[in-house]
């Protein structure tokens, strides 16, 4: 009796020092699926389970407890287990648009009212917070309300980033002043931590972003915030591709090179950037300057000098300028040599201030072989 005693005595003391929740740790767990317009969603905290799934539209009312419609062929299943005891509710879409309510408890079939209908008010809330369930109705009644603020507001509170994408989607389907544009944007960057989340959303949304330069900068802002290397490359290959993005306005995506640590990536991109859509509109100046400042490897920079050597009719500025960023960037001496080679072309075909060019900056080449095979490469006559 005296263990017993002091054992709470000291339990007691513990809790009074700490707390509860530094003596009983919580567990939590989540996971959302989308399987073609099916979605599941599985949510466990503290032993408690639901099981959500759903397909098509679903609607709900103004204080999140009860469904008002769902799409034709649509449905909504809910189900959570606490204590050994499953409640399930089971809402279709009928022929004639009513819906049909189902309520279970343990596998059993009971009516529906009051029981399940109260069950559901008190479950619907954590339904809509864990789930894309009535997001596009909840989304209208926000922005309807509080505008723009109290939408990404509600968006905030959501602690999926794959849900986050979503109600991201959805608010920018309306027709967005410049200002909520960069609103959006910017939240999207400041909330959604998975670098895969917020890459698959920016290339989704990227076209509300190409007007002008107040809206090019907030999405490049939000960019930035990819902490993946390849997630980042990825973007900006599908910014590069896309034809209502002109080579001026793509330098400005461009800028967020500066944040692409891995010379292979950065160097990937600006090949294909210049394979796909040439040197002009600062692309030849923007490209110079990640070579000169962020590529470190001279086995991938001289790719890249190299595949703007490809470019056709360069004009003598260009090449000299060129020739004069390889010279300074590459330090392997066999991988100038090659890119010197690669402009020799070129440069036979220009004037001889340009040849005397190359072969001043020839001299960057430190070993004398690979110096004279760039320079014998030069017709002097």
């Amino acid at each position: 009796m005296k263990k017993i005693l002091k054992h709470m005595i000291k339990l007691f003391i513990l809790t009074s020092l700490f707390g509860n929740t530094q003596l009983f740790a919580q567990s939590e767990s989540f996971s959302f699926r989308t399987y073609g317009e099916r979605n599941e969603v599985n949510y466990t905290k503290n032993g408690t389970e639901y099981h959500i799934e759903y397909d098509g539209e679903i609607a709900i009312n103004d204080d999140d407890t009860d469904v008002v419609s769902i799409s034709s062929g649509g449905y909504l299943e809910i189900s959570k287990r606490v204590f050994g005891t499953e409640r399930r509710i089971l809402i279709e879409s009928g022929r004639n648009g009513n819906l049909i309510r189902k309520y279970f408890i343990n596998g059993k079939e009971k009516p529906y009212s009051p029981e399940g209908k109260n069950w559901l008010s008190d479950v619907l809330p954590t339904v809509v917070n864990k789930s894309s369930v009535g997001a596009k109705s909840r989304i209208k009644r926000f922005y309807e309300k509080g505008g723009i603020d109290s939408a990404l507001k509600a968006v905030r509170k959501i602690n999926s980033n794959s849900l986050k994408t979503i109600y991201y989607e959805i608010i920018m389907d309306y027709s967005l002043s410049e200002e909520e544009k960069i609103k959006v944007v910017r939240s999207a960057g400041n909330t959604i931590s998975s670098n895969s989340n917020l890459t698959g959303l920016l290339i989704r949304i990227r076209s509300h972003f190409f007007d002008n330069d107040q809206l090019i900068s907030a999405f490049v802002d939000a960019a930035k915030k990819i902490g993946s290397d390849s997630n980042l490359t990825q973007l900006l290959k599908e910014i590069s591709k896309d034809e209502k993005v002109s080579n001026s306005k793509f330098t400005k995506f461009l800028s967020c090179g500066y944040t692409i640590n891995s010379d292979s990536n950065l160097s990937y991109l600006l090949i294909q950037t210049i394979s796909k859509r040439g040197i002009d509109g600062g692309i030849l100046d923007k490209t110079l300057e990640l070579l000169e400042k962020e590529i470190s490897s001279s086995s991938n920079a001289s790719d890249v000098y190299s595949t703007i050597a490809k470019v056709k009719n360069l004009s003598e500025e260009q090449l000299m300028k060129t020739l004069s960023s390889a010279s300074e960037s590459i330090s392997s001496s066999s991988n100038l040599m090659r890119v010197f080679l690669d402009f020799s072309k070129q440069v036979n075909h220009s004037s001889q201030r340009v040849k005397t060019h190359y072969i001043k900056e020839a001299k960057a080449i430190s070993s004398s072989s690979n110096y004279r095979k760039a320079v014998s490469a030069i017709n002097l006559d």
